[in-house]
């Protein structure tokens, strides 16, 4: 018999409770329903509001907030829940406040409910805070940079650059994302805590201009910022850990791509993913992308490296801890750090900087290790040493 889950303090404990009452007494599609009292609750809490939210609260809030509602659900603005469990949901939820909790705190929350539906089976597993903020501190965007994910999940490598770029109306922050649900998620989690100020698209990054649309998504990224002056000439910035699984060997896509010809036997999604972050960057502009080990040490991807030295200044290469991603998967992985070349280089020698991270932040289980109140990890120092080695 599965065990019961008591709710307890934090809002990714809360939202487990929720969405175990959902499941048990509703046939409601208890992640878009979640989605709804979270959604609530944050125009509740705006409107300063004293009283508990209650059913017909968060039904008049929801109706009346409709055309803001549905960019982060499917099917209509209300519950389908009925009241009664409505009510007990929002009692559950009523202790931590939104407006108040951090990033941090909702990001793990809204992890939990996209990789039930989306992630571990596809290969892509959450990117800990640590490793985003290493590659966020180490790109440096600036306040006139568009920076793009295209594979972003729910928005974490775009709010660390939010976060980083500081005060600015100019921010350029784009993201493109393959899961209809996880890109709602990223539109939320733009609402609640970045200003509402990331450009979120639901669409399959690795199709090229050119394409059909499909299932009422965008073509194709190009098709998707075709009205857009600022990023459809290209990103200054990308920062991204795309999925690291998936044959897509037949995909109608892959004659699009030059380092599909480099395998002899399935071309992989991460590998398209490479190039398909040259073709969005401009001349010039920096990428740090997550890569499976085996994309910079073995002997089958040797000419995958070749094409990338070709096309990119690989300014150096972080080789991750084996227990990063753990509990989510053992798959070791290494950051690239990389600068688009402009047509006037040649690609000559250079110095690549080689790091290793000894200290994951986590046990072999997966459990964050703390030292002094904060994850116990080394990327702070390869930050500051990788940054005197790449002057921008």
């Amino acid at each position: 018999m599965a065990k019961r889950h008591f709710v307890g303090v934090s809002l990714t404990s809360q939202i487990r409770r929720v969405q175990e009452l959902l499941l048990a007494r509703t046939g409601a599609d208890e992640f878009y329903e979640t989605i709804r009292l979270l959604v609530a609750k944050a125009f509740h809490e705006r409107s300063r509001a004293t009283a508990p939210l209650t059913f017909e609260r968060a039904h008049i809030l929801l109706t009346e907030n409709s055309a803001e509602v549905m960019r982060f659900v499917e099917g209509v603005p209300s519950f389908s829940a009925p009241p009664d469990l409505v009510n007990e949901c929002l009692r559950v939820l009523d202790p931590v406040k939104l407006n108040d909790i951090k990033f941090e705190a909702l990001d793990a929350a809204f992890e939990e409910m996209t990789s039930r539906h989306y992630k571990s089976d596809k290969g892509q597993f959450f990117t800990p805070r640590h490793v985003i903020e290493l590659c966020i501190d180490v790109l440096r965007p600036g306040k006139t940079d568009t920076v793009c994910d295209p594979a972003c999940g729910s928005g974490a490598f775009l709010k660390a650059a939010y976060d980083y770029i500081g005060d600015s109306r100019a921010r350029r922050l784009y993201g493109f994302e393959i899961s209809p649900r996880a890109s709602k998620i990223a539109s939320l989690m733009s609402f609640l805590g970045c200003g509402d100020s990331l450009k979120i698209h639901t669409v399959d990054s690795l199709r090229v201009a050119g394409g059909t649309l499909f299932d009422g998504q965008a073509a194709s990224i190009e098709h998707a910022l075709a009205d857009d002056r600022l990023a459809k000439a290209g990103f200054d910035v990308i920062a991204t850990n795309p999925p690291f699984a998936g044959d897509v060997s037949t995909s109608e896509y892959v004659s699009n791509y030059e380092v599909a010809n480099l395998s002899k036997t399935r071309v992989e999604r991460d590998v398209l993913f490479i190039e398909r972050c040259y073709q969005l960057l401009k001349p010039g502009g920096r990428m740090a992308i997550v890569l499976p080990d085996n994309k910079v040490s073995a002997s089958k991807f040797a000419g995958l490296r070749e094409w990338m030295i070709r096309k990119f200044e690989v300014v150096g290469v972080v080789s991750l801890h084996g227990y990063t991603f753990r509990p989510y998967t053992s798959q070791k992985a290494s950051i690239v750090f990389a600068r688009k070349r402009t047509g006037m280089e040649a690609g000559n020698d250079h110095m690549v900087n080689f790091y290793r991270s000894d200290k994951a932040g986590k046990t072999s289980s997966g459990e964050i290790v703390l030292a002094d109140g904060s994850i116990d990890h080394d990327l702070d120092e390869i930050a500051q040493d990788f940054k005197r080695e790449w002057v921008l």
